[in-house]
C-alpha cells in the first residue's frame, strides 16, 4: 500500500470516527430532549388529570371521558388500576373514531407515591407536577407503537397510569438517524477524496526524487530535483536532496576517476617495465644458448643488461616515491636555502653537460621551508627535462626571483609544448614527442625519461604547498614556473609527501 493511499486513510478513518461521535451525541441528545418533552408532557396531564379524580371523590361524581377530553391532549392516554390492578377506568388516546391500541401495561411498573397536601393544593386550583419515575411500553397488536407512561398512586391505593404515544418520537428520530448516515456518508466520501487530492499534491515531490534516485540507480547521475521558491519543508528536502545527489556523483566521480587512472598507472608501468626485462630476458637466453661468443660480446652483452637494469631500477624507485607521494607520508620540513640549492644542482648539471650554456640569474639568498633534497630533485627533472627536448646548442635560462613567493622559472629556447600537451604534460607516464629533428637521445648524456619525471615534480612541489605549471616562453619555448612559500622564520613544520 502507498503512503498516499495510507494518508487517506487515515484520513477517512479520523473523519468516520469523529462524525459517528458526533452523530451518536446527537442522537441521543435529541432523544433525551424529546423524551424529556413527552416527560414534561405526562407529568402535566398527570396533575390535571388527577386534579379532576380528587374533584370527582370529594364531590361524589362519576368520572366523565368527555370531561376529561376538554382538560387533557387527544395523544394522551389514561387508565385507572384498583387494588388488584383491575381496570376502572380507561380512556384511549387518539380520536373517538379511530382510538391508538391500548399499551400492554407491564406487571412490574415503577409506581410513584402521591406528594403530600394533594387535595389540599388541588382545591386551590394549582397544577401539579409529580416528576414520577417514567417507563416503556408496547401497544397491544402488531402496530408497533410505543407508548411512554407514569404510575401514581392514590390515596385510595387506586394507580393512576397517564402515557402518550412516541410515534412522533421515533419518527424525528429515525430521520434524524437517516440525515446523519447520508451526510456521514457524503462528508467521509468528500473528505477521502480530498485528502487523497491533498496527499497526491503533497507527496508528488517525493514521488519526483523516487523517480530521481531510480534513474540515478540507472546511470543517469546528472538527474535532479526541479525545486522551487519557499521555505517549506518539501523545498528544503528538494534542495538537500539535490546536495546530497551531487556529493554522490562527484564521490563517484573521484572513484571512478581514480579507478581509471590506477587502471592507467598499472598498465603503462607494466608496459614500461616489460622492455626492459625483455631486454634482459633476451641476452640471457642468447648467452646461455651460446650465441654470444667473445669477450667483447660479453661485455657488450652484460653493459646492455646492466644498463637496462639501472633504468629498470630508476623506474622503480620513481614509482616508490610517486606511491609515498599519493600517500600523504608526513616530513620535516626545515629552513632551507633556494638559492644555495638551484647553485648546487646547476654544478652537477654542468659536470654532465659541460656544452650546454646555461644562463643563471640568482638574488644573493632566499630562504623558504622544505626538504633539500626533495627541492634538488624538482629542479634536476625540470633542467633535465629541458636538456632532452632541446638540441645541444639551445641555452637554458633559470631563473629564481623574490616576490610574495620564491618562484623558480626553467625556459628553454627550443620547440616549446602544443596547448594539448601543455594539459597532460604532468600526468604519470605521459611523454610529449620530441619534435626538434636535430635531437637525438643518444647524443646526450641523459637518456630519455619514462613520463614519471613531471609528474614527481608536481607532487613534491604541491607537498611544500607550492604550484608548479607550463607557459609559453618569450622565445618560443617552454616555460615552466615553479611557486613556493617564502619562509619568514626558521621554525619548523609538517606536511605530507
Amino acid at each position: 500500500m502507498s503512503l498516499r493511499q495510507k494518508f487517506s486513510l487515515v484520513i477517512v478513518g479520523i473523519s468516520v470516527v469523529a462524525l459517528v461521535a458526533v452523530n451518536f451525541l446527537t442522537y441521543f441528545s435529541l432523544e433525551s430532549f424529546l423524551n424529556g418533552q413527552v416527560d414534561a408532557d405526562l407529568e402535566v396531564a398527570a396533575s390535571q388529570a388527577q386534579s379532576y379524580l380528587i374533584y370527582s371523590y370529594v364531590n361524589h361524581k362519576a368520572l366523565n371521558p368527555n370531561r376529561l377530553d376538554n382538560i387533557l391532549s387527544p395523544t394522551i392516554y389514561i387508565e385507572i388500576l384498583g387494588k388488584h390492578n383491575e381496570i376502572i377506568f380507561r380512556r384511549p388516546s387518539g380520536s373517538q373514531s379511530f382510538p391508538d391500541p391500548q399499551p400492554n401495561l407491564p406487571s412490574s411498573m415503577p409506581i410513584s407515591p402521591m406528594p403530600p397536601k394533594l387535595a389540599i393544593e388541588a382545591r386551590r386550583g394549582h397544577i401539579l407536577t409529580p416528576n414520577a419515575a417514567s417507563f416503556e411500553m408496547n401497544a397491544s397488536g402488531k402496530s408497533g407503537l410505543i407508548y411512554r407512561a407514569e404510575a401514581l398512586l392514590e390515596p385510595n391505593n387506586e394507580t393512576l397510569v397517564v402515557a402518550e404515544g412516541l410515534s412522533d418520537v421515533k419518527s424525528t428520530l429515525h430521520r434524524l438517524l437517516l440525515i446523519e448516515s447520508l451526510s456521514t456518508g457524503f462528508i467521509v466520501l468528500l473528505l477521502g477524496g480530498i485528502g487523497y487530492l491533498l496527499a497526491f499534491r503533497g507527496l508528488r515531490p517525493l514521488n519526483e526524487m523516487a523517480d530521481t534516485a531510480d534513474k540515478i540507480a540507472a546511470g543517469d547521475l546528472g538527474r535532479r530535483v526541479e525545486t522551487s521558491s519557499g521555505a517549506s519543508e518539501i523545498v528544503r528536502l528538494k534542495v538537500a536532496f539535490n546536495k546530497m545527489l551531487e556529493e554522490i556523483e562527484f564521490a563517484f566521480k573521484g572513484k571512478m576517476d581514480s579507478e581509471d587512472k590506477l587502471k592507467r598507472f598499472i598498465a603503462d608501468a607494466s608496459h614500461e617495465l616489460r622492455t626492459p626485462l625483455t631486454s634482459i630476458r633476451g641476452y640471457s637466453e642468447l648467452y646461455l644458448k651460446g650465441a654470444i661468443k667473445g669477450e667483447d660480446q660479453v661485455d657488450r652483452s652484460m653493459a646492455k643488461i646492466n644498463q637496462e637494469a639501472k633504468r629498470m631500477s630508476s623506474m622503480v624507485d620513481d614509482l616508490f616515491l610517486l606511491t609515498r607521494l599519493d600517500a600523504g607520508r608526513e616530513i620535516e620540513f626545515s629552513k632551507v636555502d633556494l638559492v644555495g640549492i638551484v647553485k648546487q644542482v646547476i654544478e652537477q648539471v654542468r659536470l654532465v653537460n659541460p656544452k650546454r650554456q646555461l644562463d643563471v640569474q640568482l638574488p644573493t639568498k632566499l630562504f623558504i621551508l622544505g626538504e633539500s633534497d626533495r627541492l634538488k630533485q624538482v629542479l634536476l627533472n625540470l633542467i633535465n627535462n629541458a636538456i632532452v627536448y632541446t638540441d645541444e646548442n639551445v641555452p637554458i635560462h633559470i631563473r629564481v626571483k623574490n616576490e610574495e613567493n620564491a618562484i623558480v622559472e626553467i625556459e628553454d629556447e627550443g620547440d616549446g609544448i602544443n596547448d594539448e600537451d601543455k594539459s597532460r604534460v604532468f600526468e604519470r607516464f605521459y611523454r610529449v614527442p620530441m619534435r626538434s629533428s636535430k635531437l637525438k637521445s643518444q647524443d646526450t648524456n641523459i637518456s630519455e625519461g619514462i613520463g614519471l619525471g613531471l609528474a614527481i615534480v608536481k607532487g613534491i612541489v604541491e607537498a611544500h604547498s607550492g604550484h608548479v605549471y607550463v607557459e609559453d616562453g618569450k622565445k618560443g619555448g617552454a616555460l615552466f614556473i615553479v611557486k613556493l612559500p617564502i619562509s619568514s622564520d626558521g621554525s619548523l613544520r609538517s606536511s605530507s609527501l
